[in-house]
């Protein structure tokens, strides 16, 4: 599961630079239809990562680590998500 879970985090902060980098690679050049599509995508990835969070939140439990320990790697994730910009 330790595997599973560090290939799931790795993955959600790949897509997370992704699309930071195709942001910014879309605004300055004003394209109005590149900037309506990454702002019909921004949601869809947000809730794929949300959904990545929770399928390890889930076998993290599954697993019996403790509340404290989800907690915190929940927290280490958000700030990794934060260093990526």
């Amino acid at each position: 599961m330790k595997k599973e879970t560090t290939e799931l985090d790795k993955l959600i902060i790949k897509l997370l630079k992704l699309k930071i980098a195709k942001t910014e690679e879309i605004i300055p050049k004003r394209d109005q239809q590149a900037l309506e599509r990454l702002q019909l995508s921004l949601p869809r990835l947000a809730s794929a990562v949300d959904e990545l969070k929770y399928k390890i939140e889930e076998g993290k439990i599954g697993k019996g680590e403790s509340e404290e320990e989800i907690a915190l790697w929940v927290e280490v994730t958000r700030q990794e998500e934060f260093m990526t910009r």
